[in-house]
């Protein structure tokens, strides 16, 4: 059974009423109801917080909950210093437009993935889709637009060294059109 005899939280009601006012989801939230729970449960404003101690308190994976921290940072309802966190209790700075939230968001991630993406060599970034780009536009000469002898690898052509003589197609004549034409045409003929 709860009781304020075992603690309470003791929190301004014009905090309270303004968190119940912002168009916030359910993470977010909760969130907000776990940071006042780590601070002004314990008579701080701000304090220390992990992600892990959210999501532990919330139920709602650690990943979830850093993006969900980050919008309310950006809609300034969390304010940070350092490593330090807390609820911001000047309710006129925050910005409640969520679309707006998530456009920064975006662009921002966008950003920060481009510039990552930059950094990085091109093994790195190797995707499964990437791959199969390359392996298509290397294996897949006919798609490249190759003339015939560009399709030819060295040692289809008979001139890596290495592999001199060890393929067959190598020493073989170029194809004969006119003589396999013949040779089915009298085969046709002879057996019906």
């Amino acid at each position: 059974m709860a009781d304020t005899d075992d603690g309470y939280t003791r929190i301004a009601n014009e905090l309270l009423e303004a968190i119940l006012r912002a168009n916030l989801t359910a993470r977010q939230l909760k969130i907000a109801f776990a940071i006042i729970r780590k601070t002004y449960g314990f008579g701080k404003k701000t304090d220390r917080i992990t992600n892990t101690q959210i999501a532990s308190m919330t139920g709602i994976h650690h990943t979830h909950v850093c993006t969900a921290k980050n919008e309310m940072i950006m809609m300034n309802i969390i304010v940070t210093s350092g490593t330090q966190i807390g609820i911001n209790k000047i309710v006129s700075d925050w910005n409640c437009d969520i679309s707006q939230v998530s456009e920064t968001l975006a662009k921002s991630a966008n950003k920060s993935l481009a510039t990552s993406a930059n950094g990085h060599s091109p093994t790195q970034l190797n995707t499964k889709e990437t791959i199969q780009k390359k392996e298509r536009n290397t294996t897949q000469t006919h798609a490249v637009g190759l003339s015939l002898e560009e399709k030819l690898t060295p040692r289809q052509k008979g001139t890596n060294p290495r592999a001199k003589g060890t393929n067959p197609r190598s020493a073989m004549p170029a194809f004969d059109r006119e003589r396999l034409r013949d040779t089915w045409n009298s085969k046709a003929d002879k057996h019906g």
